[in-house]
């Protein structure tokens, strides 16, 4: 017997795989998407026990005994083509075509599962529904024009499309109604001649027109020109005029047969159309890739605020705008994302050509073919530079460019969560330059601000992941905040801030016995399945640094694990 997992998967339509007693043991994907129910859902379960409700095509309800699919199940007789109506569990009604067949057991010929499959034509019925209300409408229509040349001219008037024909050598030119109504006039209120249909045409056009025409003559081709005429009440409309030639036996033109169809609306929603893609071109940063983040297309915005051309662009990987300051988990979360067809909305930060920094608001969706199938991925991006640069200011200490108490404030509770996430220790070190007070007193604060920033550097410089995060804390006050693996790495990190500071070797005279700068460090380390009371471990930390100063200045203390009080 064949395996019934490959058949029904390999079905286009939904099909569910039923035992002998009416439980669902298996069914495709195109089922669960019709039925908009999990797999989870369905499996082990009868019809009976699902919230289903079932209609025929008068939408009357079926009763259990009339049901179409309790009966394949119950009397074992296949059917085809069977259409019912079925209310989901979320209320909404979809059309069914039902089919059944028999998986036997070719030894013994008995019957071991029943695969129901089926087919959404809600659509197709939607769209049959349509046409009959428009048949309907139509031979309404008819039967009160009652001929057949009145119903013609109501379906060019619909359609906004005339027919003409010129005939030459008779100087005869025929306009069907509608052609009189697209140029603004009554029906036949006129007798149609090519000097009357010329002063209809664009004072613009009249050459486009007149060399298309003659050129067909010449090489007794058809002809299709687009373009504008003046009514008589002074609209301006767009028209699409095509023609060919009926030739006598010698060649020679005999008459020209052709339509004019009033394309206005059409023209101006395609204007609408180029206006709004050239809006998106200009004002966008835009990209399509394929499955794998190789570019396939992308705006002129995206290549203005990168600084990469077109060329340089296409083919390569989206990473190519990568800044190296966005941490891998944040790429990750992203991937994660569109890869199960969700759409990702973020901020990120992005590298220009000649180095500059850029920051976008980004919304990354998937991209499917007409059939449904995954081809790539749409970037949407907005350019907050601008805003960024504003956050920037009121979350960075304007004298050394760390992070100031404000930002801290906003990040310990962020950075701890993300630590537990992460299951990895985060260490927060506090730290303070020994005798800051009399190196002010004898180098005076200028020589202590240019102090201040060289700390910072050497602080900064001393944490290069992404994640690592330096702070201001205020005076000569200064923070760290990261992520260790294990605690011995945050004292050792905590140390090499120290040295970093003492190798500076900023001269300081009142700092005895180095007589150059030194700071002194409180570290506290905290265990990612242990819960601290936030507000306390600016406390912890600050009461070590204390006692690295009591102890001496110039070193390193750890707040103790036992004098931690826990959450």
């Amino acid at each position: 017997m064949l395996n019934s997992k490959n058949i029904i998967e390999g079905m286009f339509e939904g099909a569910v795989l039923f035992n002998l007693e009416g439980v669902i043991v298996d069914l495709n994907s195109s089922a669960e998407k019709t039925l908009e129910l999990s797999r989870e859902q369905l499996l082990g379960k009868k019809l009976s026990e699902l919230s289903l409700e079932y209609f025929n095509e008068e939408g009357v309800p079926y009763s259990e005994g009339q049901n179409p699919v309790f009966q394949i199940i119950q009397t074992k007789k296949l059917i085809r083509g069977r259409k019912l109506q079925l209310k989901l569990t979320n209320q909404k009604i979809k059309w069914l075509q039902l089919s059944s067949a028999f998986l036997k057991d070719l030894e013994q010929d008995n019957i071991k599962r029943i695969i129901i499959t089926f087919n959404d034509i809600s659509e197709l019925v939607a769209v049959k529904k349509e046409v009959e209300n428009l048949n309907e409408q139509l031979l309404e229509k008819v039967e009160s024009l009652n001929i057949l040349t009145k119903s013609f001219d109501q379906a060019q008037k619909i359609s906004k499309m005339g027919h003409w024909m010129l005939e030459p050598d008779a100087n005869r030119l025929v306009w069907s109604d509608e052609v009189f109504r697209i140029f603004g006039l009554e029906a036949q209120s006129v007798t149609p001649t090519f000097e009357l249909f010329i002063s209809f045409i664009h004072p613009g056009d009249v050459d486009l027109l007149t060399e298309s025409y003659q050129k067909s003559l010449d090489e007794k081709s058809n002809y299709e020109v687009k373009h504008r005429i003046i009514c008589g009440d002074g609209t301006q409309k767009y028209v699409l005029e095509k023609g060919f030639h009926d030739l006598d036996e010698q060649g020679n033109v005999l008459r020209t047969i052709g339509t004019v169809i009033d394309i206005t609306d059409q023209h101006s929603k395609a204007f609408q159309v180029e206006n709004l893609v050239n809006l998106v071109n200009s004002q966008l940063i835009m990209s399509r890739t394929d499955t794998t983040g190789k570019i396939l297309d992308v705006s002129d915005f995206f290549c203005e605020i990168s600084g990469y051309d077109r060329e340089e662009l296409i083919g390569q990987n989206q990473n190519i705008v990568r800044h190296p300051d966005m941490p891998s988990s944040m790429y990750k979360e992203l991937w994660d994302t569109i890869q199960s067809g969700q759409t990702w909305v973020g901020e990120i930060k992005n590298l220009r050509k000649d180095g500059g920094i850029y920051w976008v608001k980004s919304r990354i969706s998937p991209d499917y073919d007409p059939f449904g199938n995954l081809v790539g991925y749409i970037s949407l991006r907005q350019d907050i530079t601008s805003q960024k640069r504003l956050e920037e200011i009121a979350i960075k200490d304007e004298l050394t460019g760390l992070y100031n108490r404000r930002f801290y404030n906003e990040r310990l509770h962020l950075e701890i969560n993300r630590a537990k996430r992460d299951q990895r220790w985060l260490c927060f070190l506090m730290l303070d330059i020994d005798n800051f007070k009399k190196y002010n007193d004898t180098y005076g604060h200028q020589e202590g601000d240019y102090a201040l920033k060289k700390v910072a550097t050497a602080l900064d410089n001393s944490f290069n992941r992404a994640g690592d995060l330096c702070f201001r804390l205020g005076g000569e006050e200064f923070a760290g905040l990261f992520e260790v693996e294990v605690p011995e790495y945050g004292t050792q990190m905590a140390d090499k801030v120290r040295q970093a500071v003492f190798d500076l070797n900023i001269e300081h005279s009142g700092n005895p016995p180095w007589l150059k700068m030194t700071i002194s460090i409180g570290v506290l380390l905290m265990d990612p399945d242990q819960n601290y009371i936030e507000e306390e471990v600016y406390k912890y930390a600050d009461s070590a640094l204390y006692q690295a100063k009591a102890n001496g200045r110039n070193r390193i203390e750890c707040v103790k694990e036992a004098e931690v009080e826990l959450f």
